[in-house]
């Protein structure tokens, strides 16, 4: 399926694709669709799934993936991002739709139950974002009018596994196929440093 992955064919950390609900423009643009009630969540008594659409791949090492994410939303929650993944815990890193007027980035971690972040307010369901990682700290930005903001940083070994990074679209409570539209996208070997602003 590498065939699949040739947004990142250049990628010397890129090992295998394995993508769902995938396509590809010519203009470099990916585009995913969610079934309605797609989604990666796990809080007993508040919301449980565990079917996400997404377009993956395995990395070794430290990388830097940029996107410009955006997601055709119909419902509250409809979202789409940057994900990551290794042998402890798996990293929703997107644009959501909060309703009325108010999208905003979104980390939801993983482990055996989630861990949920809302970050900085967007003008409408698009944001550039950066997921990188630097030996076992995974860190996450937005860049809005062309600054580079910090969203949300953690420690996380490895365990020697490799990691798995890309693209995701959920839709927890839509009613509709959503889809999300991936575009600048680049992946780097090189991590870049921390910043916090």
């Amino acid at each position: 399926m590498l065939n699949r992955g040739l947004w990142l064919k250049n990628s010397s950390v890129l090992k295998a694709v394995d993508c769902e609900g995938f396509s590809m423009s010519g203009d470099d643009r990916i585009s995913i669709i969610s079934e309605p009630g797609q989604d990666m969540y796990n809080i007993p008594n508040l919301h449980v799934a565990n079917s996400l659409a997404r377009c993956v791949m395995e990395v070794s090492g430290d990388f830097t993936l940029r996107a410009t994410c955006q997601v055709l939303a119909h419902a509250k929650y409809d979202g789409a991002g940057l994900y990551y993944e290794n042998s402890a815990v798996k990293v929703k890193f997107g644009v959501e739709s909060y309703g009325e007027g108010s999208p905003r980035i979104v980390t939801v971690k993983l482990k055996e139950y989630s861990d949920e972040a809302s970050g900085s307010l967007l003008k409408g369901c698009k944001g550039h974002l950066i997921l990188t990682k630097k030996n076992d700290i995974v860190t996450c930005y937005s860049e809005q009018e062309g600054r580079i903001r910090f969203e949300r940083a953690f420690y996380e070994k490895d365990g020697g596994y490799d990691n798995i990074i890309g693209f995701y679209v959920q839709s927890p409570f839509s009613i509709a196929q959503v889809t999300g539209i991936f575009t600048r996208i680049a992946l780097s070997a090189n991590p870049i440093d921390h910043i916090r602003v």
